[in-house]
């Protein structure tokens, strides 16, 4: 099974926030909305992994599969609370950038690690 086009939930989060009469938007559509980019951002991190790790051009394939089904919620938000920290403990600072991770990376891990 194919992973989730992010954009599709995305596209799928802004129509459940747009009422075609105007007016505030139904609490249940909002929170459909907000859970949808939540989904969009986790499939497009575990696409950007995946792709990395085992390759683009390997979609298709089971070994693809077994790295993109690897990543579950907890560890990625296990890694976002690292990717926050000052220092990193010993299980991940062997794989952080040596001048630390970014601005745009920890406002990912910060506002990921909210919901």
């Amino acid at each position: 099974m194919p992973a989730p086009n992010p954009d599709h939930l995305l596209d799928q989060a802004s129509r459940l926030i747009a009422r075609a009469g105007g007016g505030a938007p139904r609490q249940t559509d909002l929170r459909r909305a907000i859970s949808n980019a939540y989904y969009a951002l986790f499939h497009a991190i575990a696409i950007a992994a995946s792709d990395d790790l085992a390759g683009s051009t390997h979609r298709n394939t089971p070994r693809y599969s077994l790295v993109y089904r690897s990543i579950d919620h907890r560890s990625l938000r296990d890694v976002c609370d690292q990717a926050l920290k000052a220092k990193l403990s010993a299980k991940y600072s062997a794989y952080a950038p040596k001048g630390g991770f970014d601005a745009n990376l920890r406002a990912m891990a910060s506002v990921l690690r909210r919901w």
